[in-house]
């Protein structure tokens, strides 16, 4: 719960009675039966008296009685009857202010005609067919100035007539206009009134002075309300206890009733009014008999919940519902809890008292800024000064924090002699160690928090260290950040227990278990004393100032010893003086017979006790102890990739806190992943024929991976079968022709041109036109030249030579782009036979052109 968390629904609007604490028990919703209410409305014919007379008599008759005439046996025979509203002013009919204005006029005046007369008397009745239903009065009066109401001669309403004592007597408030109040009673003596039958309706209106300017009388509605007849039980004692963990809390009540409980939880947003939604997680709780005669102890747990969530919860006995409140789940982070030392109820002698003294410690834990967000109350022990006194857990627990505040309690020595403890406080994962009549050892872990709550009554070291090793065994997985014993009798203390063999006894043999189960703080009372240890080394204290972070010793960061803190008392029920003795051990004590109160903020970095009054709020005394993380670095050299596998850059690698850094100081954080270097892949050089292809069978090639030597194979596809023949010109022609052609109009130079594709391979495919499989460039010596294409290919080059020199023009000679031997063709390729196309077209083209050339010449 956070202030709790200020999140709390349903708040009651004022703290329950403390003085009734004995028999307090939580409001209940009984079911209304409004059809079968009576209700008298403003239309009523009322008898009056309004002539100054007295209805009662002479006032100094013996036997007088003034309200005689409010009874059913009194004769009103000679009194006049009218409606309401009835009034005066100045003597007339007139608005009084406030939307008053009467309806019957009444004689405001005696004889003289200026004197106000003292008071009037009003009488009707009403039926009520069954007088046992009534369970409540209601209504309004309108009044001016003084009013008081009558059921069968008992009074059951009066508005400014304190000082009325007779009937014909001046008082009431002399307010300006009409004042309206309101009738609203359950008490048994007016309920006792009501009879079956007719009941007599009596009102007496007084006049506030003798010159007054106006009266004034109105009753709009008078009910006389019912319920229905189902049995109502009465819920007392309701306690909340921290879960074995943030997904579950633990309740427990009594009810005056035996059978089966439920306990109604919801989302608190999922609730409209006093109804709890259809759907509500329901858990059973079932009655058994408990320590307070004719009431049964009803225990159960709420699972499944989540973190930092307001619950809504009822609950249940029969057709008795508590009212609906509310209470908060832990965080998943820091938190914060407030520490209580003996609150021990009845201590002092008076249990009033003490109950008074604890309410207000607990008003300051649900409303005071200082402790704004605690989630929990822990208690180190004695909540009552009688272990079986029902009346002073009564008083310990009857109180509206508590009924949205979880606890996590101790068993003090006053309360270890019976079960009522155990039937008050449902604490989570109970052990068979430490047993006394009120319950053993148990443990609950909050936020990464493990707190070992101990019964030392039971003074059986072997038993809380089995229990211990248990409990830390059990969450070892928990990641447990901080662990925190819990115990009553103090063993580190300055007042009147402290030098006790009982207590010795426990130091010598608890902290050295304390030591090598590595616990952090042990938190205590039973003395009612504050003290506050240096932190401890086993049994010595370590003084040295050096190892603090300040002069005042108020911190200290990365200790290996252990905290011990003595709570005061929380009530103020009893105070022990500090002896006077030595206490090495002691670092801060103080008894100013004030009751203290701490707060305890816990983060996994931190350990904070501020311990204050609760007479002024000022601050007592605040330690902290700091973990600052010392990392166990773990150097990683770096690790080259492969081909296929990652490496990593050099780094390190903390094996307690599990971070990773780039220097060994720890001040470069980094991730995981930010070691990481990836993979190369391979690096694979130019293809190789292993074995070349030929027109009846495939060839294979590789290549090799130049970083780690892995060779890859293909295969070279079979080389297609062509047929080529050889072209003969008159004058053969290299890749370009050039021929003068003249006509009778005009000489055009006609220019043929072959083009060669130029045939370059990268990653096995052929940049050019022409597309081939996967290769690479070859030697002469593992080619296979087509012979007919290097026949051809020869030819042309003549040819070349003897159309330049013939035609005067010097072309130059046909160079592959790629500047290599153009007579290394690749097996399989289909650019010779293409290429021997091309020739053999453009001879064609200049055999033709010759003849033409010559037949001209001829002519």
């Amino acid at each position: 719960m956070k202030k709790h968390r200020r999140k709390t629904a349903g708040r009651l609007s004022a703290l329950l009675s403390l003085l009734l604490v004995a028999t307090m028990a939580q409001p209940l919703f009984q079911t209304r039966a409004a059809e079968n209410d009576v209700t008298m409305d403003g239309n009523v014919t009322w008898s009056y008296l309004d002539d100054g007379s007295d209805p009662a008599g002479d006032s100094t008759t013996a036997g007088y009685d003034r309200t005689s005439w409010t009874k059913d046996d009194y004769d009103i025979s000679a009194w006049k009857t009218a409606t309401g509203p009835f009034g005066a002013k100045k003597g007339k009919i007139n608005d009084l202010g406030g939307g008053c204005t009467p309806k019957t006029l009444l004689t405001q005046y005696k004889a003289d005609g200026t004197t106000d007369i003292e008071a009037f008397f009003f009488r009707t009745d009403v039926t009520i067919p069954d007088a046992s239903k009534v369970t409540k009065i209601s209504g309004s009066v309108i009044y001016d100035d003084a009013a008081t109401v009558y059921v069968n001669g008992v009074k059951i309403a009066g508005f400014d007539d304190d000082s009325i004592t007779g009937n014909l007597q001046y008082g009431g408030s002399n307010a300006g206009d009409p004042k309206t109040g309101t009738i609203s009673t359950s008490d048994p003596a007016a309920l006792a009134a009501v009879k079956d039958g007719k009941n007599v309706i009596a009102v007496e209106l007084h006049q506030g002075r003798s010159s007054s300017s106006d009266i004034y009388f109105d009753m709009p509605t008078l009910t006389f309300e019912t319920t229905v007849s189902v049995p109502v039980y009465t819920q007392k004692n309701i306690s909340w206890t921290v879960g074995k963990d943030a997904s579950e809390i633990n309740v427990t009540w009594y009810a005056d009733v035996d059978g089966t409980g439920t306990l109604l939880v919801a989302k608190n947003s999922e609730v409209s009014g006093n109804e709890m939604p259809a759907d509500a997680k329901s858990f059973t709780a079932n009655g058994t008999a408990s320590n307070k005669s004719g009431y049964y102890n009803y225990q159960t747990t709420a699972t499944g919940l989540s973190a930092d969530t307001t619950y809504a919860y009822q609950l249940v006995n029969g057709e008795t519902k508590s009212e609906i409140r509310a209470f908060t789940t832990g965080g998943t982070g820091s938190f914060s809890f407030a520490a209580a030392g003996d609150p021990q109820i009845g201590a002092s002698g008076s249990s009033v008292n003490d109950t008074d003294g604890w309410e207000k410690t607990l008003k300051l834990i649900s409303g005071n800024s200082a402790f704004d967000g605690v989630d929990f109350l822990l208690s180190a022990g004695d909540q009552v000064n009688t272990a079986s006194n029902e009346d002073q857990y009564d008083g310990y627990l009857e109180h509206d924090t508590l009924l949205d505040l979880p606890t996590a309690t101790v068993v003090g020595n006053h309360d270890s002699g019976s079960a009522a403890y155990d039937q008050h406080f449902n604490n989570p994962n109970e052990s068979s160690y430490g047993t006394t009549a009120a319950g053993g050892d148990y443990y609950f872990v909050y936020n990464h928090v493990l707190f070992l709550a101990l019964n030392s009554n039971n003074t059986s070291t072997a038993e809380h260290k089995a229990f211990m090793e248990q409990a830390i065994q059990a969450t070892a997985g928990q990641d447990i950040t901080w662990k925190v014993v819990v115990f009553h009798h103090s063993i580190y203390s300055v007042a009147s227990h402290s030098l006790e063999s009982g207590i010795l006894t426990r130091r010598e043999e608890l902290v050295p278990v304390f030591k090598d189960l590595d616990i952090d703080v042990v938190l205590m009372g039973h003395d009612h004393v504050y003290c506050r240890t240096y932190m401890m080394d086993g049994l010595d204290p370590m003084t040295d100032a050096s190892i603090y972070d300040d002069a005042d010793y108020s911190s200290i960061t990365n200790p290996t010893g252990i905290l011990y803190v003595t709570l005061n008392s929380a009530s103020g029920s009893k105070f022990y003086t500090i002896k006077n003795a030595s206490f090495p051990y002691s670092r801060v004590m103080n008894q100013e017979n004030v009751p203290n109160i701490s707060r305890v903020d816990v983060s996994d970095s931190q350990f904070k006790v501020t311990t204050y009054r609760t007479s002024d709020m000022s601050v007592v005394d605040s330690f902290a102890i700091n973990k600052k993380h010392v990392h166990n670095m773990k150097a990683v050299s770096a690790g080259e990739a492969t081909c296929l596998d990652e490496g990593n850059i050099a780094y390190w690698y903390c094996d307690e806190c599990g971070k990773y850094f780039r220097d060994a100081d720890g001040e470069q954080e980094i991730t995981l992943l930010d070691t990481v270097v990836a993979a190369k892949g391979h690096q694979y050089g130019a293809w190789q024929v292993v074995t070349a292809a030929t027109t009846s069978a495939t060839g294979i090639k590789k290549h090799e991976c130049t970083v780690c030597g892995k060779v890859e194979t293909a295969a070279i596809p079979v080389i297609q079968e062509t047929t080529t023949e050889n072209v003969t010109t008159e004058e053969e022609t290299t890749e370009e022709t050039t021929e003068k052609v003249t006509t009778e109009d005009a000489t055009t130079e006609t220019t043929q041109k072959a083009t060669t594709e130029d045939v370059s391979t990268e990653d096995g495919r052929t940049t050019g036109d022409v597309t081939a499989e996967p290769t690479t460039e070859l030697t002469e010596e593992d080619t296979t030249i087509d012979k007919t294409t290097e026949a051809m290919t020869g030819e042309m080059e003549d040819t070349e030579s003897t159309t330049a020199s013939g035609a005067g023009k010097d072309t130059g000679t046909t160079e592959d782009k790629t500047g290599k031997d153009s007579k290394l063709v690749k097996t399989g390729d289909t650019t010779p036979i293409i290429y021997v196309a091309v020739i053999g077209i453009c001879a064609c083209f200049v055999g033709a052109g010759c003849v033409f050339a010559k037949s001209r010449k001829n002519k």
